[in-house]
């Protein structure tokens, strides 16, 4: 969903080749990326697959790059 999202606007903001668009997409990405960490803590803490799951998979966001 959050990578979807990322997409989304950085190809809203090329097709409308604004650059007030590329500036505030810059500064929402860190703010999509704090809640991955939120959110993965509950199920790292729950259940007892998930926590090997992401000990084997590294990446979150983006496959094979983080």
């Amino acid at each position: 969903m959050y990578l979807g999202f990322i997409l989304f606007q950085v190809g809203s903001v090329l097709w409308l080749e604004s650059t007030l668009g590329a500036l505030a997409v810059l500064l929402v990405l860190p703010s999509l990326c704090a809640p991955i960490h939120v959110e993965e803590r509950m199920p790292r803490e729950k259940l007892d697959d998930c926590h090997n799951y992401m000990n084997r998979v590294s990446y979150r966001l983006v496959p094979f790059v983080w």
